[in-house]
């Protein structure tokens, strides 16, 4: 199975580093695969093995800031991840590399116009994404995804799919249920949308088999979720993580039956 994997940098390496890990597994398991990420990303899956093509991706943000209203961050917004021409731009890079490659899947960390080429390609797709973002900012920003895909002349049922076909929350329902997911996040998945899961933590390999780590202790972070929780349910959420044995099998096993759909449709008679 042929499988592309893309990930977005600018806010931090964590988008990179956990789909990184994803593909990394699925090319142990012997698929064909490839990863996409910003030239200043690609250290981290090169040390994995993986074959890297290089996407666009955002100037530095500088230092962060609260805005005050959501029309401040839809102006913030339309400038940068809703910007038309960084939407136009990365389309420009990726739809050859998925016209070469012809992937039976795709796998999105925050990369939206993978979704949207996946739509327009007929392939299915994986939209790895953090709950928290479900609850803010995407709900925001989302829409202005859309708006400006359509500006620079995607078709509509296209654009509406920035969210993909399966969304994979690598985290725990006891912890993060469902829903918290905004509304409006609830009203664009609608366009699409065939099934909201939680995939469970995306740990590293030695994690994955229970072996201790080298350096005998495990640096536990919550990533963008700063401040989230109390104390115990901190410590509740690292038990279940140290815990658990179940790694990637809700992302692999999405992956196969999508990728399966995907070949049965294509090969069927009087395709094209």
């Amino acid at each position: 199975m042929r499988i592309l994997v893309g990930a977005f940098s600018r806010s931090s390496l964590g988008h990179v580093i956990r789909s990184a890990r994803v593909a990394a597994h699925m090319a142990s398991r012997g698929h064909e695969v490839i990863f996409c990420c910003a030239e200043e990303a690609q250290q981290y899956p090169r040390a994995l093995g993986l074959k890297v093509a290089l996407v666009p991706e955002l100037t530095p943000l500088g230092p962060w800031k609260t805005w005050r209203t959501e029309d401040e961050l839809r102006q913030a917004t339309k400038g940068r991840m809703a910007s038309p021409k960084f939407l136009a731009d990365c389309i420009a890079v990726e739809r050859p590399i998925i016209e070469s490659f012809r992937p039976d899947v795709i796998v999105a960390d925050l990369r939206n116009t993978l979704c949207v080429l996946g739509a327009l390609n007929d392939i299915p797709v994986i939209n790895l994404t953090n709950m928290k973002l479900l609850t803010f900012p995407m709900p925001i920003v989302y829409p202005c995804v859309v708006e400006s895909l359509l500006e620079i002349g995607i078709p509509e049922a296209a654009a509406k799919k920035v969210l993909g076909d399966v969304i994979a929350i690598p985290g725990f329902s006891s912890h993060e249920p469902l829903s918290d997911i905004a509304p409006g996040i609830w009203s664009l998945a609608h366009e699409g949308v065939r099934e909201i899961r939680h995939a469970g933590p995306i740990l590293p390999s030695y994690a994955a088999a229970g072996e201790p780590p080298a350096h005998g202790s495990i640096y536990f972070s919550l990533g963008g979720a700063v401040g989230w929780g109390s104390r115990s349910e901190l410590s509740s959420l690292a038990r279940q993580v140290l815990d658990t044995s179940q790694v990637f099998p809700a992302i692999s096993r999405t992956t196969q039956i999508l990728a399966a759909e995907h070949a049965s449709q294509r090969d069927a008679p009087g395709s094209a």
